[in-house]
């Protein structure tokens, strides 16, 4: 018996009949289908959900479906948050119509609240699966009401998706009427804050100017539109609307708005000052407006500031002086006003005179670190310098300062004078020790072996510097021995940075278990232990260690390391994906010697899990730089209620550079060396590849390296990664979305030129390379810091050679062996990163 299956209810669509039409006369012969015709039907966008009747009121649901969404989301915003109990609810709406959309979504949101992220995406997925007249490629938007858009936007608001919000929140704010619906007043101050946080400066002007007018009332708003004004560079429009609210505002500001006022009031001076620019007169309305608000401003500091720079852009001196003399009497330690005052005495140029204001100076004020560091700024006469700097050094010696390097390093980093402050220093230290001995000898002083200390940790410090380490070792172990009480912990702390420098780390961890050992209370030691052991590659110590300080409160973990996450403890997380890395790029060097199957396949899987460790550790660091950037949404909001404006301009101007930031960097670069290494690793794991990625986990081996809850993170080992088989892929997929964040906010001058080079030849990026050696090129005529000397113009010949040769290249072509000798002989020849530029040009450029 044979059963018929049943046609579909309702009107047949009108693709559906043309394909059919199209079937029937294909096969009849009756009617000849073009080549083009047969390709449009294929690569057509066929409708999912059939715009039926039946479709349409399922999606729609009936009065008292409807009824039940709207108590569920009643409970979701009160301040119970019964989640369950608004999900049961819903719940039963999906019993009796399993596709009714606004049920779906708010379902999916409570999931959200309830931590089970992937059942709400499933659910979500299915609600916009179900919308009447969708296809796979496009959203028939037209048929969801601004409640389902609004229920929608909570839900990508719920993940930290701003940009998805936005726009579903822009639907329901467009379909609920605009900004002729009144009652839309709070949707349109939430498109305000997600405009800011997405950087949408002309549709952040425009939602402010109509939330202003919907809530005239407040003064945040009127803030929020100057700012907006601002940020669309119209400065004057943003002082207009400030003045508004002043002049109606008079009287009628108490006690408690004082401080939002004198806020608000420095904000508007600052838009003042930058109208102004060079004018005048514009410049002596800046004074008048300071003078006359000067009661109401709180910021003295930002006042004084601000009137001083006022005078010195208009060129009065006399009353600039004056007010840096006072701003270095509220703060002794600011090098910007010692830098100002020379500015305005007119001494700034003149060595003499320089050097009488400074003395004068540190006669006032003789705990002031500018007032005692400044002369060795300028002075030019060696003998002057010297005779200085010793009588620098002996104001530290004296009180047994050993911290005397730090505060020497910024004259080693200016590349015209480091070796000539290095030679100074080291004559001064090894005189300065000639005499102290000299007087121990004889007993004229006793207390000539303790200043001996700080000399000698300054004198090994320098040696290190120079990257002397035998010398450095030599004078600190002098140090160790002197300290006969063993309390001075800075001496073993420096010995095992020495024998860092040397690679010898597994004594540096000993010399730092034994400094933890003398105080098991104190975190800073015990960092630093983990740090020791982490670069030792034991990671597992490591782990130990650092959890002594951690809550390892967790159900689901054994170790600290999931409140390290939450904690966002960024050179944990980042030391342990090198450690990772390094222990497998140590086992893939082994790997080829090993000739047993079964050993091999153990190594392999050993392997396997330090890489896909270490990528979701430098992921992790990643993430928690997208944590910083959506913090920010939350401070578009309460600044302006706070009147912190200037703070929130300065929030901006830092997020919008954070991804240049050393530690992103560097995970950057710790990616991107596992990426090159892909090659290598599968041609080492082509024997055993069959049974290599057969992985069972225990329990325990996962509660051991889990970093966050397993509702959050499903893959605590990055099995995920198995799966990349090139460098390419894994850069596509990994690196370059994060490496463009990194690009489009780096300047030329602090810009990784072999990171970026690195990336852009994977991607053959050919018009991007040319770009890099150009700025290389620039970036070398402006070499002026000693961190600067890796910039050399060899480097850049090097990639503009490369970049030549680049259009034919292959394993073993004549170019790529023209090339590799180029990269070898270069780094053979300098004494600048060769290490570096080999590993990472070679290996980076060729596998």
């Amino acid at each position: 018996m044979s059963i018929r299956r049943k046609g579909p209810s309702g009107p047949v669509p009108a693709k559906l009949k043309a394909a059919l039409a199209a079937k029937k006369a294909a096969t009849s012969g009756k009617s000849a289908v073009s080549v083009e015709k047969k390709e449009e039907m294929i690569n057509s966008d066929p409708v999912i959900h059939a715009l039926t009747p039946t479709n349409i009121n399922n999606f729609q649901g009936t009065a008292k479906e409807n009824e039940n969404v709207t108590s569920a989301v009643n409970i979701f915003n009160s301040n119970t948050k019964q989640y369950k109990k608004a999900l049961k609810i819903v719940d039963g709406n999906l019993k009796k119509n399993s596709v009714h959309f606004n049920s779906l979504v708010v379902k999916a949101l409570l999931l959200v609240k309830l931590e089970k992220p992937l059942d709400a995406k499933f659910t979500m997925e299915k609600a916009l699966g179900k919308v009447p007249g969708s296809t796979k490629k496009k959203i028939n938007f037209n048929i969801i009401s601004a409640m389902g858009c609004h229920l929608i936007s909570s839900y990508y608001k719920e993940l930290d998706e701003f940009e998805e919000n936005y726009v579903w929140l822009q639907r329901a704010y467009e379909a609920g009427g605009g900004f002729q619906n009144q009652a839309q007043a709070p949707m349109l101050n939430q498109l305000c804050l997600l405009a800011a946080q997405l950087r949408k400066y002309p549709d952040l002007l425009n939602y402010r100017q109509h939330y202003l007018n919907a809530r005239p009332g407040y003064r945040a708003n009127w803030s929020g539109l100057a700012l907006a004004l601002d940020l669309n560079h119209q400065k004057k429009e943003a002082i207009a609307r400030l003045t508004q609210f002043e002049e109606a505002a008079v009287g009628k500001l108490g006690e408690k708005e004082a401080y939002e006022h004198g806020e608000c009031t420095m904000y508007k001076n600052d838009l003042m000052f930058k109208v102004a620019k060079s004018d005048e007169g514009e410049l002596r309305v800046v004074i008048k407006h300071l003078s006359e608000n000067e009661d109401v401003i709180q910021d003295k500091i930002a006042y004084w500031e601000r009137v001083g720079e006022v005078y010195v852009t208009i060129g009065d001196f006399a009353n600039a002086s004056k007010v840096f003399r006072r701003l270095i009497k509220k703060n002794p330690d600011n090098f910007k006003y010692f830098k100002m005052l020379e500015l305005t005495l007119n001494v700034k140029y003149d060595v003499p005179k320089k050097t009488r204001m400074y003395a004068n100076l540190l006669k006032l004020y003789p705990s002031s670190e500018p007032a005692r560091f400044g002369p060795l700024t300028f002075l030019e006469d060696e003998l002057e310098l010297k005779a200085y700097l010793a009588f620098y050094l002996d104001l530290y010696w004296s009180k047994g300062v050993l911290a005397t390097f730090q505060l020497l390093k910024p004259l080693f980093k200016n590349v015209k004078k480091t070796h000539v402050f290095q030679k100074l220093v080291k004559n001064i230290c090894l005189q300065r020790l000639e005499k102290l001995d000299k007087e121990s000898h004889d007993g004229a002083n006793s207390a000539s072996e303790k200043l001996k200390q700080p000399v000698k940790f300054l004198l090994a410090n320098l040696y290190l510097f120079q990257r002397d380490t035998v010398n450095a070792m030599q004078v600190i172990n002098e140090c160790i021995a002197a300290d006969s009480c063993g309390m001075t912990l800075e001496f073993e702390l420096f010995k095992a940075r020495v024998l860092k420098h040397e690679t010898c780390y597994g004594e540096a961890v000993k010399i730092l278990e034994s400094v933890r050992s003398k105080d098991l209370k104190d975190r800073f030691l015990n960092n630093k232990a983990v740090k020791y052991h982490l670069r030792n590659n034991e990671a597992d110590k490591a782990v130990e260690l650092i959890s002594l300080f951690t809550k390892n409160d967790s159900s689901f973990a054994s170790t600290g390391i999931p409140d390290l996450h939450s904690l966002q403890c960024n050179w944990f997380i980042v030391e342990q994906a090198e450690a990772y890395k390094r222990q497998y790029e140590l086992l893939l060097s082994q790997i080829d010697s090993v000739a047993d199957y079964s050993e091999k396949l153990a190594l392999a899987k050993k392997m396997l899990e330090y890489r896909n460790l270490s990528i979701k550790r430098f992921e992790a660091v990643l993430n928690i730089y997208k944590i910083y950037k959506n913090d920010q949404y939350d401070f578009n909001s309460y600044c302006l209620r706070r009147g912190t404006v200037r703070h929130l301009l300065d929030l901006v101007t830092w997020s919008d550079k954070i991804h240049t930031l050393p530690v992103y960097k560097r995970a950057l670069n710790g990616l991107l060396s596992l990426a090159l290494s892909i090659p290598k690793f599968a041609k080492a794991i082509k024997d055993v590849q069959n049974k290599l990625f057969i992985v069972n986990h225990k329990p325990a081996d996962i509660k051991k390296v889990i970093s966050q809850a397993p509702e959050a993170d499903t893959d605590p080992f990055g099995d995920r990664y198995n799966g990349i088989s090139s460098s390419s892929e894994f850069i596509k997929s990994v690196i370059k979305s994060e490496y463009e964040k990194y690009s489009t906010e780096i300047s030329k001058k602090k810009r990784d030129y072999i990171l970026s080079f690195i990336l852009e030849f994977k991607t053959n990026n050919l018009s991007a390379l040319t770009s890099l050696v150009s700025d290389f090129k620039e970036k070398v005529l402006a070499i002026q810091s000693y961190d600067d000397l890796t910039f050399n113009d060899s480097t850049g010949k090097l990639m503009e050679e490369i970049l030549k040769l680049s259009s034919n290249l292959t394993r073993d072509s004549e170019e790529t062996l023209k090339i590799k000798a180029m990269i070898e002989n270069y780094c053979v020849s300098q004494g600048v990163i060769p290490a570096y530029i080999n590993r990472q040009l070679i290996d980076g450029c060729f596998n």
